[in-house]
């Protein structure tokens, strides 16, 4: 069995380009995001003659692109980049009724699996996340582990501390309504 070296690190900006070596696919992404719009291409290395060429090609459609719709304006550049900014957003409601309790649907091989998710930000300000599988746990215990989960974060900048169970009843109905649609009939 032959392992494979990563390639060698390019010199260069790197800003708004990822390196992408997963599988079989290998090569660079760019991505930005400029008044809401989501801007992005992937450049492989086989279709480039390698991994320096691939890179080179990406900088060179980043800049391109972001000479033609302009630099990001104050928003969109350090709309998150402050504590404040970031506690602020955190206290926005989710779709689930409840802040910090959450519900996703993420795809794995072409199937949709819904989550319960719990999310907090520690004294920092960094955002953190778990997530319990509805397929695996059904819709109650999924919502009553991501209730524990956020009611044992520490720091709750300045929001009343709720309980496991206060976060679960306030929401289990809803997420019950967000899951339905992806759940086996008789499941839930």
């Amino acid at each position: 069995m032959s392992t494979r070296n990563a390639p060698p690190q390019p010199t260069g900006d790197r800003s708004n380009i990822t390196r992408v070596d997963s599988g079989s696919t290998r090569g660079w992404v760019v991505r930005f995001q400029r008044e809401g719009v989501k801007h992005g291409k992937f450049f492989s290395d086989a279709g480039h003659d390698g991994s320096d060429s691939a890179f080179a090609a990406a900088q060179s459609w980043r800049d391109e692109r972001l000479r033609e719709i302009g630099p990001a304006q104050r928003s969109d550049a350090s709309r998150m980049h402050t504590l404040a900014a970031r506690r602020k957003n955190r206290q926005s409601v989710s779709r689930t009724g409840v802040t910090g309790i959450g519900f996703v649907v993420r795809e794995f091989s072409a199937q949709r699996v819904p989550y319960v998710t719990a999310y907090w930000l520690d004294a920092d300000g960094q955002r953190h996340q778990t997530s319990f599988s509805i397929q695996k746990h059904g819709v109650d215990r999924a919502v009553r582990l991501a209730a524990r989960a956020r009611a044992a974060t520490a720091d709750w900048h300045g929001e009343k501390p709720l309980g496991a169970r206060a976060l679960y009843n306030r929401a289990v109905d809803r997420v019950r309504e967000l899951a339905e649609p992806h759940l086996p009939p008789g499941d839930g």
